[in-house]
C-alpha cells in the first residue's frame, strides 16, 4: 500500500530591505576592497559607464511596450544600486527584467545561479482620520488633506540583467540614450553652480583643504589650477555644496553637520554629501571621479555594516540636495 508523502508549505518571510542591502553590497564591497589592497585590482565605478554610453538602467518591459526609456522605471537609489552591482557583479548591459517578464512574457528562463538585483520603491497606506477606513490613491486624492493620514514603507522586488536571461533574443531590442552628448560637461557643472539658489558663499584658497562652515555659510575651496582634472574639481565643489544644503535656509538639517570624525552621524553626512556630487556628476557626464567616489564609500564600510539603512537614508537625503542645488 503506497502512501503519498505530505510537503508542509513553509512561509518564507521576505527579507527586509535593509537586510536586502546589507546582503547584497556589502561583501561585495569588501572583496572588491580586499582585492584592490591585495593585488590593485582597480575599484567598481559607483555609476557604471555602460558600455561607454552615458544610460540610465532600463527596463526591458518598459522598452518593449513604449519603445523608449521611461525614467520613471529605475531612479533614486535604484540607479545606484544597479549601476554599482552590476560593476562589481561584471554585467555590461544596462537592461534588466522581473522573473515574471522573462518567463511568462518573454517565454525565455534566468540563468540557473543567477543572482538577482533589488528594486526599491514606497508602499503608501492611506486611512481616513475620522474613520479609520484604509482609502485608495484616488480615493486620497479627492479627500482634504486633514483628513487623510498617509504612512509609508519601503519594499523591493527583484530584477535581472540582461545577461542572465536566456533563450529570449534581445539583440534588435534598443539600448537608449536620454542625456545629450552634445551638452559639454564643464559647462553644464559651471552652470549649476551659477544657477544654484540661494548658494552659501564660495571663497578660493591657496591652501590644500575643501571645507563647508556651517556656522558662516560659508564653502572654501582649493582654486581650480592645483586639481588633477576639471572634473575632481567639480566633484569636488559639488561635495562642499552638498554639505551646504543642511544649512537652515536651505533643507535645515542643522542635525547632520559638524559632527566628530568618524562617528555615526559623521558617516551619514559625509555620504550623503558625497552621494550628491556623484548624482550631480553623473547627471552631466562626469564620470572620472567615480573611482574616488567608490574609494569613499568603502571607507565607511564598517559603519554601513553597523547600520544598513544608513545607505538609504544618505541617498535618499542625498537626493533632495541634488534637486535643490539643481532644480531645473
Amino acid at each position: 500500500m503506497s502512501t503519498k508523502t505530505k510537503y508542509k508549505k513553509v512561509f518564507k518571510e521576505p527579507k527586509k530591505y535593509d537586510e536586502r542591502l546589507g546582503e547584497d553590497l556589502l561583501p561585495l564591497l569588501e572583496y572588491a576592497l580586499e582585492q584592490h589592497k591585495l593585488y590593485g585590482t582597480p575599484l567598481p565605478k559607483w555609476f557604471k559607464g555602460w558600455e561607454g554610453n552615458h544610460l540610465i538602467p532600463q527596463s526591458i518591459q518598459g522598452i518593449l511596450e513604449n519603445g523608449t526609456v521611461n525614467t520613471n522605471d529605475y531612479r533614486g537609489i535604484n540607479v545606484t544600486m544597479l549601476g554599482l552591482l552590476a560593476s562589481l557583479r561584471g554585467h555590461t548591459s544596462p537592461r534588466f527584467a522581473t522573473w515574471k517578464m522573462v518567463t511568462n512574457h518573454l517565454n525565455g528562463k534566468v540563468r540557473k545561479g543567477a543572482k538577482s538585483y533589488p528594486v526599491f520603491f514606497y508602499k503608501f497606506i492611506h486611512k481616513h482620520v475620522e474613520t479609520g477606513e484604509k482609502l485608495t490613491d484616488k480615493e486620497a486624492e479627492k479627500l482634504p488633506k486633514e483628513l487623510v493620514k498617509t504612512t509609508s514603507f519601503i519594499k523591493y522586488h527583484s530584477v535581472f540583467n540582461e545577461a542572465d536571461i536566456e533563450g529570449v533574443d534581445l539583440s534588435e531590442l534598443k539600448t537608449i540614450a536620454i542625456k545629450n552628448p552634445e551638452v559639454k560637461p564643464n559647462e553644464k557643472a559651471q552652470a549649476i553652480f551659477d544657477n544654484m539658489p540661494n548658494r552659501p558663499t564660495v571663497n578660493m584658497s591657496e591652501g590644500d583643504r575643501n571645507f563647508y562652515s556651517p556656522s558662516e555659510d560659508t564653502v572654501v575651496l582649493v582654486k581650480p589650477e592645483y586639481y588633477k582634472s576639471n572634473n575632481e574639481y567639480w566633484s569636488t565643489v559639488f561635495h562642499e555644496l552638498g554639505h551646504s544644503t543642511a544649512h537652515a535656509t536651505r533643507l535645515n538639517l542643522p542635525e547632520k553637520t559638524g559632527h566628530q570624525f568618524g562617528n555615526a552621524k559623521y558617516a551619514f553626512e559625509e555620504l550623503r554629501a558625497e552621494f550628491t556630487a556623484t548624482m550631480l556628476c553623473n547627471r552631466i557626464g562626469i564620470e572620472d571621479t567615480q573611482e574616488n567616489s567608490v574609494a569613499y564609500l568603502l571607507g565607511w564600510i564598517q559603519s554601513l555594516k553597523n547600520d544598513p539603512k544608513m545607505f538609504y537614508k544618505a541617498f535618499k537625503k542625498a537626493t533632495e540636495a541634488v534637486e535643490y542645488i539643481d532644480p531645473s
